[in-house]
């Protein structure tokens, strides 16, 4: 891994976010890396600031800016936020678990679980 921030805490992408910068939360490879998305939304809220509406909306930005066709885009949302009440209760069922881990990342069962609709471009932390 590149590393190119020193922690979580330092990255720049809540104050990015705050501005108004449209960012997304997104993995590499989760198979060969061991990193999962909804680790990473953990770090986000744990170490980062980030609240899960914020995921939340971050997901629906990706969904806006994903190369896909308008009638696609909106079957997305559509269903992006129809499961808005069912994706909200699994982060933070995550984000409890991490916590009770005391860890920051822990190995559970929640990483079998699909927390977010692909966004259309990369940005590793």
């Amino acid at each position: 891994m590149s590393n190119p921030v020193p922690s979580y805490a330092k990255h720049p992408m809540k104050p990015l976010y705050d501005q108004g910068v449209l960012v997304s939360v997104n993995t590499d490879n989760d198979t060969f890396a061991g990193v999962h998305i909804t680790d990473e939304y953990a770090h986000c809220i744990n170490d980062m600031g980030f609240t899960v509406d914020d995921i939340f909306q971050m997901n629906i930005n990706a969904v806006n800016a994903a190369f896909v066709t308008e009638e696609e885009r909106k079957e997305l949302l559509h269903i992006f936020r129809n499961s808005q009440k069912g994706i909200h209760t699994m982060l933070e069922a995550h984000i409890q678990l991490d916590k009770k881990c005391k860890r920051k990342v822990c190995n559970h069962a929640w990483r079998s679980q699909p927390a977010s609709i692909a966004s259309s471009h990369s940005s590793r932390m």
